[in-house]
């Protein structure tokens, strides 16, 4: 499996994939009362009962979370109560992301998105969706899969900046031999907008020289 995370970053267009240890760090959980199941049970004592659980500490809650969520029942300390057994039909488990994540979960299986863009991650993603248009662009002109390609990008803002700091990037990956700041005369061009930037872009295969 370890061998294949370089593939699914590359689908999933993230900059890393990994394995977690547990979940600690990318979620906190709480525990939220079952009133039609605690009312009948514990009478008055309902609300005491129901109060504990909301406020069990994160700690307590991450601890208690798994043997809820796997059926088995669970003690808990209930001030003028006393210890009492809870089972997963009193309790609910609620699984809150930690800030800047995004984890969705399928049985005991988690996938967590860590949703933070730095500037850095903002130019690469700009430079990545300005490859796909050169690409989109290369095929609308005809061009074979192996033919190289003078490029002219036109841009500013944050998608010039993405161009030059991932010049070496575009030219690789487009196979361009020379990149442009503007068109330089017959060839293919179009323009696209990069999260709302318009960029211009020409391309025209690159000419055999004459032996």
């Amino acid at each position: 499996m370890a061998e294949l995370l370089d593939l699914v970053a590359a689908e999933l267009n993230v900059k890393e994939v990994g394995f977690a240890e547990g979940d600690s760090g990318l979620v906190a959980y709480r525990l939220a009362p079952n009133f039609r199941a605690l009312g009948p049970r514990f009478g008055r004592d309902a609300q005491a009962v129901a109060a504990a659980l909301r406020q069990a500490p994160a700690e307590l809650a991450a601890e208690l979370a798994p043997r809820l969520r796997a059926g088995e029942r669970v003690e808990l300390a209930v001030d003028g109560v006393g210890a009492v057994e809870l089972g997963p039909e009193e309790v609910a488990v609620v699984e809150e992301p930690v800030t800047g994540w995004r984890v969705v979960r399928d049985g005991a299986t988690a996938v967590a998105l860590d949703l933070e863009v730095s500037p850095g991650l903002r130019l690469e993603g700009l430079a990545r969706d300005l490859v796909r248009a050169v690409q989109d662009l290369r095929k609308a002109a005809g061009l074979e899969v192996a033919d190289r390609i003078e490029l002219a990008v036109k841009a500013d803002g944050e998608a010039a900046e993405a161009v030059a700091a991932h010049r070496d990037y575009l030219l690789g990956e487009t196979l361009a031999t020379s990149l442009h700041g503007a068109p330089q005369g017959d060839g293919y061009d179009a323009r696209v907008h990069l999260d709302g930037q318009e960029v211009r872009i020409w391309l025209r295969p690159v000419r055999e020289q004459p032996r």
